[in-house]
């Protein structure tokens, strides 16, 4: 058994969390997805959904309310016994729950094909699920204009298409200060611009220029005397 970190920034202000995801060799892939819905399907509405209603959704919330009672009666329960609300809403987030991926900073090939990603509930404006003011910032940072409704989860992986990897995300890599966030703002910016392969070339460029020697001693003085004879 395999593991890898990735933050959690809750929408209601609460501290972010750098959570542990375990995964075997089967899993991989869809490890993160499943542990992102298990936090999502908690996330009820705040307003419609809750009580009563009409059309489709009531009555799947009748079908839901019938089926936790027969459950429930099955373990002992008296018939008539009211079904516990929460868990009708929570069965109704979990049934087609959906996970949306917000590429931050997309793995390219100049970034080692090392992506980051949020990780948000697709059904957060169905839920009317309050903005999440963090993750949103986040994402402004990486050049990204978006809106996240609900918590939100943040990792990295690794993906050439022949190779998948996940990698660790933890507190430290969550900060607009970041490294990568400055990288996926440039590319991200440059790919509004003029489009993908002028960021890409920028990258290019400015990771030949990393890795660039400085001259030093006669190489410096070799360079000089080069450039007085072209004069």
């Amino acid at each position: 058994m395999r593991t890898f970190s990735t933050v959690l920034i809750p929408a209601d202000g609460a501290a972010m969390e750098e959570q542990t995801v375990s995964y075997t060799a089967e899993t991989e892939v869809g490890c993160l997805m499943e542990h992102c819905k298990g936090r999502f399907a908690a996330a009820t509405t705040t307003a419609a959904g809750r009580g009563g209603g009409s059309g489709p959704q009531e009555a799947i919330r009748q079908q839901v309310r019938a089926q936790l009672a027969e459950a429930t009666q099955k373990q002992g329960a008296a018939p008539g016994t009211p079904v516990d609300e929460t868990t009708v809403q929570m069965l109704m987030n979990s049934m087609g729950q959906l996970v949306d991926v917000v590429m931050l900073m997309p793995n390219s090939k100049l970034a080692d094909f090392v992506g980051v990603s949020l990780y948000v509930d697709d059904r957060g404006q169905a839920k009317q699920l309050p903005v999440n003011a963090r993750a949103c910032g986040l994402a402004a940072a990486c050049g990204l204009q978006v809106q996240v409704r609900g918590d939100a989860f943040v990792a990295r992986l690794r993906d050439n298409d022949d190779d998948f990897e996940r990698l660790d995300f933890g507190m430290a890599d969550c900060s607009s200060t970041a490294a990568w966030v400055r990288q996926a703002c440039e590319f991200n910016r440059r790919r509004g611009a003029g489009g993908e392969a002028a960021a890409l070339e920028k990258l290019k460029l400015d990771a030949a220029a990393a890795k660039k020697p400085e001259l030093t001693g006669w190489q410096l003085d070799k360079r000089r005397g080069n450039e007085a004879f072209v004069r």
